[in-house]
């Protein structure tokens, strides 16, 4: 049988091998610089021509014992590197099967043998050699090209990113210096606003004249909400919002919430309540301006929400050790709920309950996204409970370090009440769960009544049985029989004259005072009210004998009278403020607390007036022309440390300003207060540098 090799002989040995070695070598070559998409027909149509030469040559080289059988093994390799990972495996499929072909035409007899002689086999061996060199340097070049077209581009797009990325920076510093801008322009006018309007509720007004100012009060008070907003989300959004840790009295942050919230609780009629848990450490050391926004934030919202009953603030310690103490807030309310499917979105950005009519709970939908972020950065976490219909429970968790320093407790000595009988009259149960938890915490003996007939009758039983109670606690909005009927019948019943009286309520109006004292009561506090006020008042009151407040011989105990005695015969506050608007509110809440104020325009000058020796407290301004307040604490202390008697300056700082609060207390400064500042924040921090008065001094 004619070998197969025979019939594809044609021609000179010497052109059959030039013809080989030719198509094979432009094949290889070929795939090494077409290596690109729009190439691809070629690159296959050369890979055909080259699979068609090398198989041409094995079968004239002696088939499965040819050299060239070596060339389609690279053409799998060839075809990956030139037009993708699926064509690898094509041709690879190819060469196994022309393989395989071969293999079965030998097994079936058809010959193949080497038409070339030994020497003309050599040069064709090294002549396949050299096309298969000559195909990877080509590869190899190819591939390098490529990649230093890759690179150029690389570089290309590094040096637009650099350059979008220094514009984005250009931007943000530009947005940052903006908003720092709007935010002295926009708090400045807005300050002057909150204070004017309020210093003119203060004043008499008619009706309509009230409505009006109070609805210029509101109205800045919420547009003052949405810029902190802003602002703050901004920071949380730049990484930005950093906590300031400083000692604290957690339990006088969480009280002092809960009064500016019953402000707007009690026009609506609800009840505000604050139970604290007696394990809760006096002083902790955290952030008081973010808890305060936290809760004023989750408070508000409660408040917000909730058309009548009442809204709640529980302070629980989870755990406490020598490394901090964790505690879980909650705020509960009997408000309108929450449908489940909108719980998990509540504390992402933007999100609003949709329980309520769009537009009557208005607001950015920033506040519980910001404060979830500063509960995080406590260490804590922050959810909700609720059923539509309900009522709700927002919580969180936060760690606390302990304070660096030991110091007194905030609370004047209670000793006095030790053992004492208290009466506490009202007919809510949660009220009654909170104050006899503060009574007890004053270390007296408290019992309790729920409504005025009750509280007769136990008044009368503990009279006879030779244990009267000392004092009676009385809520003004009782069913039935309210606090002021209620302190009446007292009064006309002598066996109970011993029994002083005071009354709690949560609708206090200008001049209910006087009423009250005018029926013979001795105190009068709103509620929530706050367990120092509590204490100072029992002092005073059972400092002086129950006929004493029967016969009105001694003015009754408020809790401004009580806060205006703490400042009584105290040295003056110096104000440093170059805003005149400013200085006048400053001014004006300052003198109506008690105290005597000097004001002065610079830093050079508030120096200057500190060397006299005349103040108590520096309220400073931290932003003022010549040398700001930050130099000026610093030249104060500097002169302080050659022997002269430490002063307390509290820092006057605008919220959102790039300078940190820490930068404050770097300075020599005691404290910080945010403008406007708000009146219940300004009295707390004057109460911790001037102290609660003796029961003496208070009963004056």
């Amino acid at each position: 049988m004619p070998s197969l090799s025979a019939a594809l002989v044609t021609g000179s040995t010497e052109l059959r091998l030039f013809i080989y070695t030719a198509v094979i070598f432009l094949s290889v070559i070929g795939v090494g610089l077409h290596r690109r998409p729009q190439f691809s027909s070629i690159v296959h149509f050369e890979m055909a021509a080259g699979l068609a030469a090398a198989l041409a040559a094995a079968a004239c080289t002696g088939g499965l014992r040819s050299g060239a059988l070596a060339a389609f093994l690279l053409f799998p390799v060839y075809a990956g590197y030139a037009v993708g990972l699926p064509s690898t495996l094509k041709y690879g499929g190819i060469v196994a099967g022309l393989i395989l072909g071969m293999l079965g035409l030998d097994a079936a007899g058809f010959g193949f043998t080497n038409i070339l002689s030994s020497h003309e086999d050599h040069i064709f061996t090294v002549a396949m050699m050299i096309a298969t060199l000559v195909a990877l340097i080509g590869a190899t070049a190819a591939f390098l090209h490529a990649k230093h077209r890759i690179e150029r581009r690389l570089m290309a797009n590094n040096r637009e990113m650099a350059a979008a990325r220094n514009l984005a920076e250009a931007a943000t510093r530009a947005k940052s210096e903006f908003l720092a801008n709007m935010n002295d322009e926009i708090r400045t006018p807005m300050t002057g606003v909150i204070g004017m309007s309020e210093l003119l509720l203060e004043t008499t007004l008619t009706a309509g004249q009230r409505d009006y100012a109070e609805a210029v009060r509101d109205s800045a008070q919420a547009l003052l909400t949405v810029i902190n907003d802003i602002l703050d989300f901004k920071k949380v959004e730049s990484g930005e919002l950093e906590l300031e840790l400083l000692d604290l009295d957690l339990r006088d942050t969480v009280e002092d919430v809960a009064r500016l919230l019953s402000i707007q609780a009690h026009e609506k009629g609800l009840e505000i309540t604050v139970q604290i848990d007696p394990k809760l450490p006096d002083f902790v050391r955290g952030d008081a301006g973010r808890i305060r926004q936290i809760l004023l934030t989750l408070g508000g919202n409660a408040v917000k929400y909730t058309q009548r009953g009442e809204v709640s603030l529980d302070v629980r310690v989870l755990e406490q050790h020598d490394r901090g103490t964790y505690v879980r807030c909650e705020v509960l309310d009997t408000g309108i709920g929450i449908p489940g499917d909108r719980l998990t979105d509540l504390f992402t950005s933007f999100p609003q309950a949709d329980a309520a009519p769009a537009g009557e709970f208005a607001g950015t939908g920033l506040g519980l996204s910001i404060a979830k972020h500063l509960v995080e950065l406590m260490g804590g976490e922050a959810g909700a409970d609720s059923e539509f219909g309900m009522g709700s429970v927002f919580w969180f968790t936060a760690r606390f370090a302990p304070t660096e320093h030991a110091k007194a407790p905030p609370y004047p000595q209670k000793s006095t009440l030790n053992g004492q009988r208290l009466l506490l009259v009202d007919d809510n149960s949660t009220n009654r769960r909170v104050l006899m938890a503060q009574l007890m915490r004053c270390g007296s003996d408290p019992v309790c009544a729920s409504s005025g007939d009750e509280a007769l009758a136990m008044m009368r039983e503990a009279r006879a049985s030779g244990r009267p109670f000392e004092v009676a606690l009385l809520d003004h909005q009782m069913p039935d029989c309210d606090g002021s009927e209620l302190g009446r019948r007292i009064m006309r019943d002598k066996e109970l004259g011993n029994t002083r009286l005071i009354l709690l309520t949560s609708s206090g109006r200008r001049g209910d005072g006087q009423l009250f004292a005018d029926i013979g009561f001795a105190g009068y506090l709103q509620k929530p009210v706050a367990q120092r006020d509590l204490i100072e008042c029992l002092m005073v009151v059972l400092a002086q004998r129950a006929e004493d407040w029967r016969s009105q011989t001694r003015p009754i105990v408020t809790r401004h009278q009580l806060r205006s005695q703490r400042s009584r015969g105290r040295n003056r506050i110096l104000l440093a403020e170059d805003d005149i608007l400013n200085r006048k509110i400053a001014v004006r809440v300052l003198e109506k607390l008690g105290y005597r104020v000097d004001v002065v325009a610079d830093g050079w000058a508030a120096i200057s007036q500190w060397q006299t020796g005349h103040y108590g407290l520096i309220l400073m301004d931290c932003n003022m022309p010549d040398l700001d307040g930050y130099e000026a604490t610093a030249e104060i202390r500097r002169q302080e440390s050659d022997g002269a008697h430490r002063v307390p300056i509290v820092a006057l700082l605008e919220r959102g300003t790039p300078v940190s609060e820490l930068t404050c207390i770097d300075a020599g400064m005691d404290e910080f207060l945010f403008k406007p500042i708000a009146r219940n924040e300004l009295v707390a921090c004057l109460d911790q540098y001037f102290g609660a008065p003796s029961i003496e001094a208070a009963a004056r």
